[in-house]
């Protein structure tokens, strides 16, 4: 084989993982928004589980980082609730989750599913943000 031809393969392995640590980054930030919220409101998990059409089991796991959030669940939650969700696109967010997975490669970690510590990687999230650009709220809806 040419090293063009793994070169090219190494690239491709790379990108797909980096797009994997990115979904898996952004499916974490958005769960301790709703982590926040569901304690704010004295939600518990079971309620916010029936709520976003999911087993208690498989929202634990989202909240462990083991499986993703998805729009369905999203659309769930702010169904019943009635709040809404947005998205605010920066350029810093998006390079602070590429330089945590960059931090974090090659780091052992004791959970086989999960890329992050994510404990860890929630302490990032609050230090840089400061809970300045919630995610979810009864006014979401209505950007200052």
């Amino acid at each position: 084989m040419s090293s063009k031809y793994n070169h090219e393969k190494i690239k491709q392995s790379i990108q797909g993982n980096l797009r994997r640590y990115e979904a898996i980054a952004l499916s974490m930030a958005i769960s301790f928004e709703i982590e926040d919220f569901i304690k704010e409101r004295g939600i518990s998990k079971q309620e916010l589980a029936k709520a976003a059409g999911v087993s208690p089991s498989y929202l634990s796991q989202v909240f462990a980082g083991d499986r993703l959030l998805n729009l369905t669940m999203l659309a769930g939650i702010s169904q019943k609730y009635q709040v809404k969700f947005h998205c605010d696109i920066q350029e810093a967010k998006v390079e602070s989750i590429r330089e945590y997975a960059f931090e974090s490669f090659g780091k052992p970690h004791t959970k086989k599913a999960n890329i992050y510590n994510f404990e860890d990687f929630k302490q990032v999230h609050n230090d840089k943000y400061n809970n300045q650009n919630r995610v979810i709220g009864s006014d979401c809806g209505n950007p200052a």
